[in-house]
């Protein structure tokens, strides 16, 4: 986006960089060092030689930032920089460039927190949240079809294991019965709602 506003929009660098970083929020999935992608500053400079000119100047903005800005946090550095050790860390830049930053578990973000972007997170800089990504299918199951998720619980019972077919045919007719029973219940429901609406209207 930066290149874009840049170089085909005419915008200046900072009102691209006011842009960018209030469009772009960071989900981090995983702190697994093999998920934190880094790319090597040869191969990156070869292939995208005008971003590498950008990402460059946003790392060189941001150590100056962190120099000037945050005296106590000079040391770390080496640590917080985008480009280092040879290689360009998007996780990094991610942070930098982006208005939020958020865990997909609350335990996950603790992580990210205290560890892997601790001193990200030291800074303040108001960013880092956690949104909790998705529901466990069971307990998904469970609020919303707790007889079904009855049944399935009953068929997976561990004395069952020895008769599998007799399960699979019993767990057919029983599901289908289930399926039978909710949709009837469902059409009374919606049938009663529409002529319930139709009779609201023919008294207005």
């Amino acid at each position: 986006m930066m290149r874009i506003l840049m170089d085909e929009e005419r915008l200046s660098w900072d009102d691209a960089w006011n842009i960018t970083t209030k469009v772009f929020a960071y989900t981090n999935h995983t702190t697994l060092s093999e998920a934190m992608e880094t790319w090597p500053i040869e191969m990156f400079q070869q292939l995208l030689p005008r971003i590498y000119m950008i990402v460059h100047e946003i790392n060189e903005r941001f150590c100056q930032r962190i120099w000037y800005d945050y005296p106590k946090f000079r040391e770390q550095i080496p640590e917080m920089t985008i480009i280092a050790r040879g290689k360009i860390h998007m996780a990094k830049l991610a942070i930098v460039g982006s208005f939020s930053v958020n865990g997909v578990a609350k335990l996950h973000t603790e992580i990210l927190k205290t560890r892997e972007m601790k001193y990200f997170y030291q800074m303040d800089l108001g960013k880092f949240n956690n949104k909790t990504n998705g529901i466990a299918h069971r307990r998904w199951l469970l609020q919303v079809n707790p007889k079904l998720a009855s049944l399935i619980t009953e068929i997976n019972r561990p004395e069952l294991d020895y008769i599998p077919r007799l399960v699979a045919v019993n767990f057919k007719n029983e599901y289908k019965r289930l399926k039978d029973r909710t949709e009837k219940l469902l059409n009374h429901i919606i049938y009663h709602k529409f002529f319930s609406s139709k009779r609201l209207m023919k008294h207005k």
